[in-house]
């Protein structure tokens, strides 16, 4: 009896030691039943507002971030409340480290604020760019902090944006992500940009839509991506596909290329791609990228020190938001639940953007540890822990 006691015991310790290994098991379900609803100071979605970023702070401290939040001040304007100032928060999670190699600091941001209107509504803009980022935040925690898989070489900032003022009804305010750029990744860098490898900002990431003609169709998108648009020809003129636009600058290609090598990496078969949409070396400000985006991505690329244009490398990840048709609602005129949305080809779709952001922030941000066995348990090294000592006063009873 008392070998065959111990031997379980050496194969539960054995199982618990291996358990320390990379966990990429995506779980965003839970995460989009909190961003389902408005969020937005008026329309009576103060409330929704302010349990969000309280839910993103916890969420953010439990990973084992060092929290710092950035207050501002904005005037924003609804139809409804017309116009008022109130206090923006942006929510800053630091994963600190020795980054003195050049672009060694990267952030990942997204806005966690929705617009005020029912098209695309607050699950599309930005509720399931926010999801992600906590998803991608947790696993890159997971991984550097708790299983003991990785050890962390360089400095990750994961940024909530608060109060994206250029999707309100009127008014003239900065954006959160003006005040982040600005006021606090600038004076966190020293004021230069070589320690700076860029940024990821998650946009809408949730609209896949395999209808035919769902995807913008314009002369202007051809001119600004021909071989998108090239693309997008030979299937339709489908929305299913995710995009992944930045400028011609080395450390904006670099960044791209990471992301887009590591969201290719596991070569399955999907319903769905991934689009190349480098901006032209030549961009003039059109139609296009004002519909493409509003996201924070262009608070770094059109940063300025005293006045010189010095633009911040950015990567936007984005299914293209407002230059996509919207799928029907499956609640009518309610305001859907997340799991009411959350297809199982849309989960896939989210899934993969955030498998490709953690794969790249591990590949770029840390050093791959020794010794540990890749099995894909859930298990870390601190529950480990736990459990082998548990087993050691069991075998020590038995003794």
């Amino acid at each position: 009896m008392r070998r065959l006691v111990l031997g379980l015991l050496a194969f539960v310790l054995g199982a618990s030691v291996v358990a320390a290994d990379i966990k990429m098991d995506v779980d965003i379900t839970e995460k989009l039943s909190h961003f389902s609803e408005f969020r937005f100071p008026g329309n009576n979605h103060e409330g929704s507002w302010l349990k969000a970023r309280g839910y993103i702070e916890n969420q953010f401290k439990f990973y084992g971030l060092t929290v710092e939040k950035q207050t501002f001040n904005a005037t924003v304007s609804t139809i409804v409340d017309g116009e008022k100032t109130v206090e923006g928060v942006n929510i800053i999670g630091l994963a600190p480290a020795i980054s003195n190699k050049p672009g060694a600091v990267v952030v990942v941001g997204a806005n966690y604020d929705s617009n005020t209107r029912d098209d695309p509504g607050p699950l599309f803009n930005n509720g399931a760019g926010i999801a992600a980022l906590l998803e991608t935040a947790r696993l890159f925690m997971h991984n550097v902090k708790w299983s003991g898989a990785f050890k962390q070489n360089f400095t990750t900032i994961f940024v909530a944006f608060d109060l994206n003022t250029k999707e309100h009804d009127s008014g003239t305010s900065k954006p959160g992500g003006w005040y982040f750029v600005n006021e606090w990744l600038w004076d966190y860098l020293n004021k230069t940009d070589t320690n700076f490898g860029g940024a990821f900002v998650v946009d809408s990431i949730m609209n896949f839509n395999q209808e035919p003609n769902s995807q913008d169709s314009s002369e202007n998108f051809r001119m600004m991506f021909p071989e998108t648009f090239n693309s997008m020809a030979k299937d339709n003129m489908r929305g299913n596909f995710i995009g992944v636009v930045t400028q011609p600058d080395d450390k904006s290609k670099q960044l791209k290329d990471q992301f887009v090598g590591n969201y290719r990496k596991d070569r399955r078969r999907r319903p769905f791609r991934l689009e190349d949409m480098t901006l032209p070396t030549k961009l003039h400000q059109n139609q296009i990228i004002s519909e493409l985006t509003t996201q924070e991505t262009v608070e770094f690329w059109s940063f300025q020190v005293n006045g010189t244009a010095m633009p911040l490398p950015a990567v936007l990840i984005s299914d293209t938001e407002k230059l996509r048709k919207m799928p029907e609602s499956p609640c009518g005129s309610k305001v859907c639940p997340a799991k009411a949305w959350l297809t199982e080809e849309r989960e896939e779709f989210l899934v993969a953007t955030v498998k490709g952001l953690t794969g790249t922030l591990l590949r770029r941000q840390t050093t791959r540890l020794p010794d540990i066995v890749d099995n894909g348990s859930e298990a870390a090294s601190l529950p480990s822990l736990f459990t082998t000592i548990f087993l050691l006063l069991i075998g020590r009873f038995y003794q």
